[in-house]
């Protein structure tokens, strides 16, 4: 691997004189001591994650105030070749070991005190947020290109979930919008608060801040009255409102088209944000196709067939799903859809099926 910065390509473990970081000495030290980082059998590329991470924190030491994503996009590919996707899961890790944050519109620094990040990195949020997060921002990159190319687009309902938080950390990025995002999720409501073109609206609900997001019969409430309904209304009574577009986040994909969540608290809103729009952009990393759910921990939202009726149907997953489990996916969508033109497409790190109305 070509490095402009040779010291960064050291062995792990040995010192490099460029590891001087005054500012926050001890998060260049835990960078160092961290499970991906240590060991001397660490994969290759566990090896060239820890020279960029070393190299980003050097990085965000150095200068006083925030660094725009662009600059650091520019680095990670300059020195090391990798996409703005693996810079993106990169910051993750970075923001959840909490010395380094978010500073606004698409820019990151470093927390005062090695603080920011996750309020709580032990959270299951924060555990989740980290997990496959490379797969998360691919994902998310594939969905707001997407919505930046709807040009009908106006209102937002964006599910709760660590990879619908990666569609709004991207989303309040892009500039020209005029939308109104209506969310369960804290840190995707937070995050989008700030974001030019975007009014957040926070739906009701009991907080649950293990999932960070309200959820429960409140929250069904305020989507029902969203709909301008009475409480008592049944789902498939209620409105499919044009220009609407549903984000939404599971935990599982079944071989015949079943969506899952892991929460039972949110099953039922989850389904309502799905029936309200009329287009509904399903998302889920490649770990979460096909694999059997027991017990208490499977929590049917819908099939895809019962969204049959919207003007647009997709899935986005990552590019590491297997060969086969993308042809059952196409299969699947074929079966689920069948007056719809069906089209498979990569687009960077992800993998978009889409169910078009004829």
């Amino acid at each position: 691997m070509q490095c402009s910065a040779p010291s960064l390509c050291v062995g792990i473990g040995q010192a490099s004189p460029r590891h001087r970081v005054p500012k926050a000495l001890g998060t260049v030290e835990a960078a160092r001591s961290h499970p991906v980082v240590r060991g001397k059998r660490a994969s290759m590329a566990a090896q060239r994650q820890a020279a960029r991470l070393i190299r980003l924190l050097e990085l965000l030491n150095d200068r006083s105030g925030p660094v725009p994503v662009g600059e650091l996009v520019a680095l990670a590919e300059r020195e090391f070749g990798v996409s703005e996707v693996t810079l993106r899961a990169d910051l993750t890790t970075l923001c959840a070991w909490r010395p380094v944050r978010k500073m606004g519109r698409g820019a990151f620094g470093c927390a005062e005190g090695g603080a920011g990040g996750d309020a709580d990195p032990s959270s299951l949020f924060a555990t989740r947020r980290r997990s496959r997060a490379e797969a998360k921002a691919a994902i998310a990159a594939a969905v707001v290109q997407d919505l930046r190319a709807d040009t009908g687009l106006r209102v937002l309902l964006l599910d709760a979930g660590t990879t619908a938080f990666f569609v709004a950390d991207q989303l309040c990025e892009v500039t020209g919008l005029d939308l109104i995002v209506w969310t369960p999720s804290l840190p995707a409501a937070t995050r989008l608060a700030t974001a030019a073109g975007i009014s957040v609206r926070l739906l009701g609900g009991e907080v649950h801040a293990s999932f960070a997001a309200v959820a429960g019969d409140e929250t069904v409430r305020s989507l029902v009255a969203l709909a301008g309904c009475s409480p008592e209304a049944d789902i498939a009574a209620l409105p499919i409102f044009p220009g609407a577009h549903c984000i939404l986040d599971v935990n599982a994909v079944g071989p015949e088209g079943a969506l899952y969540t892991d929460e039972s608290t949110e099953r039922v809103q989850k389904r309502l944000m799905a029936h309200l729009a009329d287009t509904v952009t399903v998302i889920a990393d490649a770990s979460k196709l096909f694999q059997p759910r027991f017990g208490l921990l499977a929590h049917e939202v819908c099939s895809l067939a019962e969204l049959a009726g919207r003007d647009r149907i997709r899935l986005v997953t990552d590019s590491s799903a297997s060969e086969v489990d993308q042809g059952r996916c196409t299969r699947m969508f074929r079966m689920s859809f069948p007056g719809h033109e069906v089209m498979v497409r990569e687009e960077g790190g992800a993998v978009v099926l889409e169910a078009r109305r004829r």
